[in-house]
């Protein structure tokens, strides 16, 4: 099987950085939908 094509910022038009607080974080670093 072949790898698939991932996408790096220069793919995408706009790229916002944000700051999330601590509690909107799970145990694993992800953001949780809130």
């Amino acid at each position: 099987m072949s790898k698939p094509n991932l996408k790096t910022r220069e793919h995408f038009k706009f790229f916002f950085p944000i700051q999330t607080r601590w509690a909107d974080n799970d145990i694993y670093g992800h953001v949780n939908m809130a």
